[in-house]
């Protein structure tokens, strides 16, 4: 069995390190700024740059797919704009919300992971953010 943590992290580098204590195999993180450099050596963090594209916003976290045993092995789909993606490419409106992964248990057939998050452009009226 192959065990799995969901987790919006809400840019925390603290959540990285909790990680690390935990019996999970693979996470599939959301709003994950880039994990502290003591605890990015001890992890397979898939590739992408560390930001979510977006209307000027400098968003410095993303989605990600990451690693946490040996017990899998796990290949990293990239994604790609869609303007720049081919047929057969995984293809996503928003580079940084979309992060993919193909999971090989030890016992098991491979399957396919994602981790994905919406960022809001603009705050709804009736959150009454600013």
């Amino acid at each position: 069995m192959v065990k799995l943590i969901a987790w919006n992290i809400a840019r925390r580098a603290e959540a990285w390190r909790y990680l690390l204590d935990t019996d999970a195999d693979v996470a599939l993180l959301q709003e994950a700024a880039a994990p502290p450099a003591d605890v990015a050596r001890r992890l397979d963090i898939d590739p992408a740059p560390w930001q979510t594209a977006g209307a000027g916003v400098n968003r410095t976290w993303r989605a990600a797919t990451v690693r946490l045993s040996s017990r899998v092995e796990v290949q990293w789909v990239e994604s790609k704009p869609v303007a720049d993606a081919s047929p057969g490419e995984l293809a996503v409106s928003r580079p940084g919300t979309l992060s993919a992964a193909i999971v090989t248990p030890p016992n098991g057939r491979p399957f396919v992971v994602a981790s994905m998050y919406a960022p809001w452009e603009r705050p709804h009226a009736t959150t009454e953010s600013r």
